[in-house]
């Protein structure tokens, strides 16, 4: 893969990651560390598990 390719990709995830962070910031309000962890397990194939305060 050539380094403009690798670049274009980037940028595009990068796009991709904003998109997805605004849209569920709609939704989860003042958990952005939540919202970075939930997508971090995404984008790795990985698994989360959500522990919280019902409410927040």
């Amino acid at each position: 893969m050539s380094q403009d390719r690798i670049g274009e990709y980037l940028q595009q995830f990068a796009a991709t990651r904003q998109q997805m962070m605004d849209q569920l910031r709609k939704t989860i309000v003042g958990q952005t560390v939540v919202i970075e962890q939930i997508l971090a397990g995404i984008f790795t194939r990985g698994h989360c598990l959500l522990i919280g305060v019902p409410g927040l």
